[in-house]
């Protein structure tokens, strides 16, 4: 439990036979560049249990003054009875420190798995410690922007990648920026919206040639499909707002531009 990476060989003696049963160079040490998509999925599963891949990975390297590494994981959400708390170990020099650790990640990230390691956290860390330590604070601020930095990368290198995860992932970006103005600023150029037709597009993609900043939307595509085929045989697209959070997104925009409506 406190050893699996102890940067120190544990060694299983059987009879004759030795062998090194912890792994001294785990994957958050190393170089991002030096770490594939499926070394990252394997480590992924052998955390999590999870059968299925994760929808993003953070891998995380911040240097002096946070000093901290970790690599986290947005997975996917398996049903809407499913305990939405994340669960994220805490090393201290890749000696397991504790698995409750809420208090060091930004509040939006609801669902994420990983591992953190911090050597500024004290071994005995406690609940109240974390409450009220700035460096805490600046940790879960810091996790926020790499986040948001990694969001744009896939958006903008791999996009086609993303839309192929995004009615999953676009809860955890709603609802980051609901909860965190920095963390909307940061990719607001980049947010998608699903369509009707289940193709994604930017707001200022669907802007994009109209005189007018008018979005169309619905919360029920089926009860009003005659208005959604009544617009789309005009040309113009409607965008889909099935959950609770959609729709407050979509007011949140409407606030944070008064152009749109």
């Amino acid at each position: 439990k406190y050893c699996s990476f102890m940067p120190y060989p544990v060694i299983f003696i059987d009879g004759d036979n030795e062998e090194q049963i912890n792994d001294t160079n785990p994957l958050w040490q190393k170089n991002p560049k030096d770490v594939s998509d499926e070394e990252y999925n394997e480590f992924y599963k052998k955390l999590t249990g999870d059968y299925e891949d994760a929808l993003m990975v953070i891998h995380i390297n911040a240097d002096y003054p946070l000093n901290f590494k970790g690599i986290l994981y947005i997975p996917k959400i398996k049903n809407d009875f499913e305990t939405l708390e994340p669960k994220v170990n805490l090393y201290y020099n890749q000696v397991f420190v504790s698995d409750n650790i809420k208090e060091v990640l930004p509040e939006f990230l609801i669902n994420v798995r990983g591992v953190l390691d911090c050597p500024e956290l004290p071994l005995n860390v406690s609940r109240s410690y974390l409450q009220t330590n700035t460096y805490v604070d600046r940790v879960a601020k810091h996790i926020s922007k790499k986040v948001a930095d990694r969001y744009n990368y896939i958006f903008t290198n791999e996009r086609e990648k993303l839309e192929k995860v995004y009615e999953n992932l676009s809860l955890f970006v709603e609802y980051g920026c609901l909860r965190d103005d920095k963390f909307y600023d940061r990719i607001k150029d980049n947010i998608m919206l699903k369509k009707t037709d289940n193709t994604f597009v930017t707001v200022s993609e669907y802007l994009e040639g109209k005189e007018e900043g008018t979005v169309y939307y619905t919360a029920d595509k089926l009860s009003h499909s005659y208005y959604v085929t009544a617009y789309n045989a005009k040309g113009i697209s409607v965008i889909e707002a099935n959950r609770i959070v959609d729709t407050q997104f979509i007011q949140f925009i409407e606030r944070k531009n008064d152009k749109i409506k």
